[in-house]
């Protein structure tokens, strides 16, 4: 009977020091999400600032090259409109 009471505490006192182990592990885990979840909250704003930018110079770069090409054809036309003129002058 003495050999049972021992046996049964030393049952008891492993249960409990499991239940402790798990309760420390819940803790780590459950914080460790907390964290990660508080990373990507935060992260959000950042990611969302990136994207912006990156679409504002990608704006700034086609309008870029639209005026270059406008341009371009601006100076093709008075090109041959001065052409022109200079070839009724010389008349």
């Amino acid at each position: 009977m003495e050999e049972r009471r021992v046996g049964n505490i030393e049952i008891v006192e492993r249960l409990a020091r499991i239940e402790e182990r798990l309760v420390a592990m819940d803790k780590r885990i459950n914080g460790s999400i907390d964290s990660v979840e508080k990373h990507i909250d935060q992260g959000t704003k950042w990611r969302l600032a990136i994207v912006i930018a990156f679409i504002g110079l990608t704006g700034v770069f086609v309008s870029s090259v639209s005026s270059w090409g406008k341009a371009e054809n601006q100076i093709k036309v008075n090109t041959n409109r001065l052409a022109v003129i200079e070839a009724s002058r010389r008349r």
